[in-house]
């Protein structure tokens, strides 16, 4: 029978701490991202579509598509999911990088800060 030296279990509260710190930080993020939702109405024309389309945004951000056949609103539709993905994808990057303060400001600062301390542009590169 062997008994665990301290450092061990600090060394875990440690690496739990972090995690779940990382995860506050994300969920923080993303209430943000909520606030910068696309909105309002838009109408696509393009040399792909046969008729026209229009999407609509309501106060929520749920799109809602309407187009002259069935292959428009499937283009209708791939592009809501562009619009959504590309800003949450950017904004991840942004994260990942400690940027985000280039597009909220100083109020993610603290994240920013973190985010650098940890390193991962540093470990991608190597």
């Amino acid at each position: 029978y062997q008994r665990r030296v301290h450092g061990d279990n600090m060394w875990v509260n440690y690496c739990c701490f972090c995690i779940l710190l990382l995860f506050v930080s994300l969920v923080w993020v993303f209430t943000l991202i909520e606030d910068f939702r696309y909105s309002g109405t838009f109408t696509i024309k393009n040399y792909k579509v046969n008729g026209s389309i229009q999407i609509f945004r309501d106060e929520y951000g749920i799109p809602y598509i309407n187009a002259t056949n069935r292959e428009d609103s499937m283009f209708g539709l791939g592009f809501v999911h562009a619009q959504d993905r590309l800003w949450r994808m950017d904004v991840l990057r942004k994260l990942s990088l400690g940027q985000l303060s280039e597009f909220f400001g100083s109020e993610t600062l603290k994240v920013d800060k973190y985010m650098r301390n940890i390193g991962l542009n540093r470990q991608v590169e190597k």
